[in-house]
Protein backbone atom coordinates (compact mmCIF):
# COMPACT_ATOMS: atom_id res chain seq x y z
CA UNK A 1 0.00 0.00 0.00
CA UNK A 2 1.55 3.36 -0.96
CA UNK A 3 2.24 5.38 2.16
CA UNK A 4 0.06 8.45 2.65
CA UNK A 5 1.73 11.80 3.30
CA UNK A 6 3.19 11.88 6.80
CA UNK A 7 3.27 14.78 9.23
CA UNK A 8 6.02 14.30 11.84
CA UNK A 9 5.68 14.45 15.60
CA UNK A 10 5.87 17.94 17.10
CA UNK A 11 9.24 19.67 17.01
CA UNK A 12 10.73 22.12 19.49
CA UNK A 13 9.22 25.59 19.30
CA UNK A 14 12.16 27.10 17.37
CA UNK A 15 11.44 24.68 14.51
CA UNK A 16 7.65 25.17 14.43
CA UNK A 17 7.56 27.54 11.43
CA UNK A 18 9.95 25.32 9.47
CA UNK A 19 7.82 22.26 10.24
CA UNK A 20 4.72 23.96 8.87
CA UNK A 21 6.50 24.92 5.64
CA UNK A 22 7.79 21.36 5.26
CA UNK A 23 4.28 20.01 5.75
CA UNK A 24 3.08 22.15 2.85
CA UNK A 25 5.96 20.91 0.68
CA UNK A 26 5.25 17.27 1.55
CA UNK A 27 1.58 17.62 0.73
CA UNK A 28 2.26 19.55 -2.48
CA UNK A 29 -0.80 20.81 -4.34
CA UNK A 30 -3.05 18.93 -1.90
CA UNK A 31 -2.11 21.41 0.83
CA UNK A 32 -3.23 24.32 -1.32
CA UNK A 33 -6.86 23.24 -1.39
CA UNK A 34 -9.29 22.69 -4.20
CA UNK A 35 -11.56 25.04 -6.08
CA UNK A 36 -13.15 27.78 -4.02
CA UNK A 37 -16.36 26.31 -2.55
CA UNK A 38 -18.25 29.58 -2.85
CA UNK A 39 -17.59 30.03 -6.54
CA UNK A 40 -17.79 27.29 -9.18
CA UNK A 41 -14.77 26.63 -11.37
CA UNK A 42 -14.37 28.93 -14.35
CA UNK A 43 -15.88 27.69 -17.62
CA UNK A 44 -15.92 28.91 -21.19
CA UNK A 45 -18.83 30.97 -22.47
CA UNK A 46 -21.78 28.69 -23.17
CA UNK A 47 -20.42 25.80 -21.09
CA UNK A 48 -22.47 24.63 -18.12
CA UNK A 49 -21.07 25.83 -14.77
CA UNK A 50 -18.69 23.42 -13.07
CA UNK A 51 -19.57 22.00 -9.64
CA UNK A 52 -18.28 23.85 -6.61
CA UNK A 53 -15.88 21.99 -4.31
CA UNK A 54 -16.26 21.47 -0.58
CA UNK A 55 -13.26 20.13 1.38
CA UNK A 56 -14.19 18.20 4.53
CA UNK A 57 -11.53 17.07 7.01
CA UNK A 58 -12.51 14.53 9.67
CA UNK A 59 -10.06 14.02 12.52
CA UNK A 60 -10.16 12.55 16.01
CA UNK A 61 -7.76 14.90 17.82
CA UNK A 62 -7.48 12.70 20.96
CA UNK A 63 -8.14 15.57 23.40
CA UNK A 64 -5.20 17.51 21.93
CA UNK A 65 -2.56 14.86 22.70
CA UNK A 66 -0.15 12.71 20.70
CA UNK A 67 -0.04 8.93 21.29
CA UNK A 68 2.97 9.58 23.56
CA UNK A 69 0.84 12.04 25.61
CA UNK A 70 2.42 15.29 24.45
CA UNK A 71 -0.03 18.20 24.58
CA UNK A 72 -0.05 19.66 21.05
CA UNK A 73 -3.00 21.99 20.53
CA UNK A 74 -0.92 24.48 18.52
CA UNK A 75 0.65 21.85 16.28
CA UNK A 76 -2.72 20.25 15.59
CA UNK A 77 -4.12 23.63 14.53
CA UNK A 78 -1.12 24.21 12.22
CA UNK A 79 -1.65 20.78 10.70
CA UNK A 80 -5.34 21.46 10.04
CA UNK A 81 -4.69 24.89 8.56
CA UNK A 82 -2.19 23.31 6.17
CA UNK A 83 -4.94 21.02 4.83
CA UNK A 84 -6.95 24.11 3.78
CA UNK A 85 -10.34 22.75 4.93
CA UNK A 86 -13.75 24.28 4.38
CA UNK A 87 -15.25 22.14 7.16
CA UNK A 88 -13.53 20.25 9.99
CA UNK A 89 -15.32 17.40 11.75
CA UNK A 90 -13.65 16.98 15.14
CA UNK A 91 -13.98 14.12 17.58
CA UNK A 92 -12.66 14.07 21.16
CA UNK A 93 -12.57 17.80 21.68
CA UNK A 94 -12.11 18.32 25.43
CA UNK A 95 -12.53 20.99 28.05
CA UNK A 96 -10.40 19.63 30.90
CA UNK A 97 -6.99 21.13 29.97
CA UNK A 98 -8.41 24.20 28.23
CA UNK A 99 -11.37 25.27 26.12
CA UNK A 100 -10.46 23.35 22.97
CA UNK A 101 -13.49 24.47 20.90
CA UNK A 102 -12.63 28.14 21.43
CA UNK A 103 -8.87 27.64 21.04
CA UNK A 104 -9.22 25.72 17.76
CA UNK A 105 -11.73 28.22 16.38
CA UNK A 106 -9.44 31.13 17.21
CA UNK A 107 -6.37 29.27 15.99
CA UNK A 108 -7.92 28.50 12.61
CA UNK A 109 -9.04 32.12 12.29
CA UNK A 110 -5.51 33.34 13.02
CA UNK A 111 -3.83 30.94 10.60
CA UNK A 112 -6.31 31.21 7.71
CA UNK A 113 -7.34 34.87 7.95
CA UNK A 114 -11.01 33.81 7.90
CA UNK A 115 -13.72 33.96 10.56
CA UNK A 116 -14.64 30.45 11.75
CA UNK A 117 -17.79 29.14 13.40
CA UNK A 118 -17.60 26.09 15.68
CA UNK A 119 -20.45 23.98 17.09
CA UNK A 120 -19.53 21.67 19.98
CA UNK A 121 -21.61 19.30 22.10
CA UNK A 122 -20.30 17.64 25.27
CA UNK A 123 -21.33 14.01 25.69
CA UNK A 124 -21.85 14.63 29.44
CA UNK A 125 -22.99 18.27 29.40
CA UNK A 126 -23.87 18.28 33.10
CA UNK A 127 -20.56 16.81 34.23
CA UNK A 128 -17.71 18.71 35.82
CA UNK A 129 -15.38 20.44 33.36
CA UNK A 130 -12.75 17.78 34.04
CA UNK A 131 -14.99 15.19 32.33
CA UNK A 132 -16.47 17.12 29.41
CA UNK A 133 -15.55 16.17 25.85
CA UNK A 134 -17.38 15.57 22.60
CA UNK A 135 -17.67 16.15 18.83
CA UNK A 136 -17.52 19.51 17.06
CA UNK A 137 -17.95 20.97 13.58
CA UNK A 138 -16.06 24.02 12.37
CA UNK A 139 -16.31 26.03 9.15
CA UNK A 140 -15.38 29.38 7.65
CA UNK A 141 -18.46 29.25 5.42
CA UNK A 142 -21.72 30.95 6.48
CA UNK A 143 -23.83 28.62 8.64
CA UNK A 144 -27.56 28.72 7.95
CA UNK A 145 -28.76 26.18 10.49
CA UNK A 146 -27.32 24.20 13.40
CA UNK A 147 -28.41 21.56 15.90
CA UNK A 148 -26.91 19.24 18.53
CA UNK A 149 -28.05 15.68 19.22
CA UNK A 150 -27.58 14.25 22.71
CA UNK A 151 -27.54 10.44 22.94
CA UNK A 152 -27.60 9.74 26.68
CA UNK A 153 -27.73 6.29 28.22
CA UNK A 154 -30.08 6.45 31.20
CA UNK A 155 -28.68 3.20 32.56
CA UNK A 156 -25.10 4.52 32.61
CA UNK A 157 -25.52 8.24 33.09
CA UNK A 158 -21.87 8.88 34.01
CA UNK A 159 -20.22 6.64 31.38
CA UNK A 160 -18.18 8.64 28.85
CA UNK A 161 -18.30 5.78 26.35
CA UNK A 162 -22.00 4.95 26.47
CA UNK A 163 -23.18 8.57 26.42
CA UNK A 164 -22.53 10.08 23.01
CA UNK A 165 -23.51 13.14 20.96
CA UNK A 166 -23.59 14.52 17.44
CA UNK A 167 -23.70 17.99 15.91
CA UNK A 168 -24.86 19.21 12.51
CA UNK A 169 -25.02 22.42 10.54
CA UNK A 170 -25.93 23.62 7.06
CA UNK A 171 -23.73 25.64 4.72
CA UNK A 172 -24.33 26.98 1.22
CA UNK A 173 -21.81 25.97 -1.43
CA UNK A 174 -22.13 27.01 -5.07
CA UNK A 175 -25.74 27.99 -4.43
CA UNK A 176 -26.59 24.58 -2.90
CA UNK A 177 -27.29 23.81 0.76
CA UNK A 178 -25.16 21.02 2.23
CA UNK A 179 -25.91 19.50 5.63
CA UNK A 180 -22.91 18.22 7.58
CA UNK A 181 -22.70 16.24 10.81
CA UNK A 182 -20.11 14.54 12.98
CA UNK A 183 -20.20 12.04 15.82
CA UNK A 184 -18.21 9.42 17.68
CA UNK A 185 -19.93 6.16 18.59
CA UNK A 186 -19.59 3.58 21.38
CA UNK A 187 -16.38 1.59 20.93
CA UNK A 188 -17.17 -1.35 23.23
CA UNK A 189 -20.84 -2.31 22.92
CA UNK A 190 -21.90 -3.15 19.36
CA UNK A 191 -25.60 -3.08 20.23
CA UNK A 192 -25.36 0.39 21.72
CA UNK A 193 -23.27 1.55 18.75
CA UNK A 194 -25.95 0.34 16.33
CA UNK A 195 -28.65 2.10 18.38
CA UNK A 196 -26.65 5.35 18.31
CA UNK A 197 -26.15 5.16 14.56
CA UNK A 198 -29.85 4.49 14.06
CA UNK A 199 -30.57 7.69 16.04
CA UNK A 200 -28.15 9.67 13.90
CA UNK A 201 -29.76 8.27 10.73
CA UNK A 202 -33.27 9.26 11.85
CA UNK A 203 -31.99 12.70 12.89
CA UNK A 204 -30.33 13.32 9.53
CA UNK A 205 -33.48 12.23 7.70
CA UNK A 206 -34.92 15.59 8.80
CA UNK A 207 -32.61 17.56 6.49
CA UNK A 208 -32.23 18.09 2.74
CA UNK A 209 -30.79 15.81 0.06
CA UNK A 210 -27.08 16.81 0.19
CA UNK A 211 -25.50 15.32 3.32
CA UNK A 212 -22.05 14.47 4.68
CA UNK A 213 -21.71 12.60 8.00
CA UNK A 214 -18.05 12.27 8.98
CA UNK A 215 -16.46 11.03 12.16
CA UNK A 216 -15.12 8.21 14.31
CA UNK A 217 -17.74 5.47 14.12
CA UNK A 218 -15.70 2.87 16.05
CA UNK A 219 -16.93 0.21 13.61
CA UNK A 220 -14.81 -1.50 10.98
CA UNK A 221 -16.06 -2.01 7.41
CA UNK A 222 -17.04 -5.65 8.02
CA UNK A 223 -19.17 -4.78 11.08
CA UNK A 224 -22.44 -5.61 9.35
CA UNK A 225 -24.49 -5.34 12.54
CA UNK A 226 -23.64 -1.64 12.74
CA UNK A 227 -23.96 -0.78 9.05
CA UNK A 228 -26.99 -2.83 7.98
CA UNK A 229 -29.53 0.03 7.80
CA UNK A 230 -26.99 2.80 7.21
CA UNK A 231 -25.66 1.35 3.94
CA UNK A 232 -29.09 1.59 2.37
CA UNK A 233 -28.86 5.38 2.47
CA UNK A 234 -25.20 6.45 2.64
CA UNK A 235 -22.07 5.80 0.57
CA UNK A 236 -18.52 5.48 1.92
CA UNK A 237 -16.18 8.08 0.40
CA UNK A 238 -13.15 5.80 0.85
CA UNK A 239 -14.71 3.26 -1.53
CA UNK A 240 -15.63 5.83 -4.18
CA UNK A 241 -14.00 5.97 -7.62
CA UNK A 242 -12.39 9.25 -6.59
CA UNK A 243 -10.01 7.30 -4.34
CA UNK A 244 -7.16 5.57 -6.20
CA UNK A 245 -6.41 3.55 -3.02
CA UNK A 246 -9.99 2.33 -2.49
CA UNK A 247 -8.88 -1.33 -2.72
CA UNK A 248 -6.43 -0.78 0.14
CA UNK A 249 -7.43 -1.12 3.82
CA UNK A 250 -7.28 2.63 4.49
CA UNK A 251 -6.40 2.24 8.15
CA UNK A 252 -7.20 5.40 10.12
CA UNK A 253 -5.92 4.12 13.48
CA UNK A 254 -2.83 1.95 13.69
CA UNK A 255 -3.70 0.25 16.99
CA UNK A 256 -7.23 -0.12 18.28
CA UNK A 257 -7.56 -0.46 22.04
CA UNK A 258 -10.09 -3.27 21.57
CA UNK A 259 -8.03 -5.45 19.21
CA UNK A 260 -4.45 -4.15 19.26
CA UNK A 261 -4.54 -4.11 15.44
CA UNK A 262 -4.81 -1.42 12.74
CA UNK A 263 -8.35 -0.55 11.65
CA UNK A 264 -10.45 1.75 9.49
CA UNK A 265 -12.96 3.31 11.88
CA UNK A 266 -13.07 6.93 10.61
CA UNK A 267 -15.38 7.65 7.67
CA UNK A 268 -16.90 10.34 5.50
CA UNK A 269 -20.37 9.11 4.49
CA UNK A 270 -22.39 11.01 1.91
CA UNK A 271 -25.57 11.24 -0.13
CA UNK A 272 -26.56 13.74 -2.83
CA UNK A 273 -22.92 14.67 -3.59
CA UNK A 274 -19.96 13.20 -5.44
CA UNK A 275 -16.42 12.82 -4.04
CA UNK A 276 -13.77 14.38 -6.27
CA UNK A 277 -10.75 13.47 -4.14
CA UNK A 278 -10.17 11.22 -1.12
CA UNK A 279 -6.94 11.19 0.90
CA UNK A 280 -5.75 9.85 4.21
CA UNK A 281 -3.02 11.95 5.83
CA UNK A 282 -0.76 10.23 8.34
CA UNK A 283 0.24 12.18 11.41
CA UNK A 284 1.85 11.59 14.79
CA UNK A 285 -0.17 14.46 16.29
CA UNK A 286 -3.02 12.14 17.33
CA UNK A 287 -3.71 8.41 17.54
CA UNK A 288 -5.92 8.79 14.43
CA UNK A 289 -5.02 9.89 10.92
CA UNK A 290 -6.92 12.67 9.15
CA UNK A 291 -9.42 11.81 6.41
CA UNK A 292 -9.73 14.52 3.75
CA UNK A 293 -12.46 14.46 1.10
CA UNK A 294 -13.25 17.04 -1.59
CA UNK A 295 -16.92 16.86 -2.60
CA UNK A 296 -18.37 18.21 -5.82
CA UNK A 297 -21.58 20.05 -4.99
CA UNK A 298 -24.13 20.06 -7.78
CA UNK A 299 -23.09 16.75 -9.36
CA UNK A 300 -23.93 13.23 -8.13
Amino acid sequence: MPAPPRIPAPLPARFAATAFVLAIIVLGPFACGGASPTGASASSAGDPPQPATLRVVSWNVQHGYTPSRQHVNGQQIEFLAGLNPDVVAFQEMAEWDNDMPAIYRDGLQSRTGRAWTILYQATLPGAAKARREGPALATWLPVSGRAPLAMPDAGAADDLNRNRAAVRFAVTVGGQVVHLATTQLDYLDGGNRRAELDRVQRWMAEVGPRVVVAGDFNAEPDDQATWQAWLGEYSDAWLSEANPLRAQPGWTKMQRSTTGRPARIDYAWYRGLRPASVRLVETDLSDHYALVVDFEVGRQ
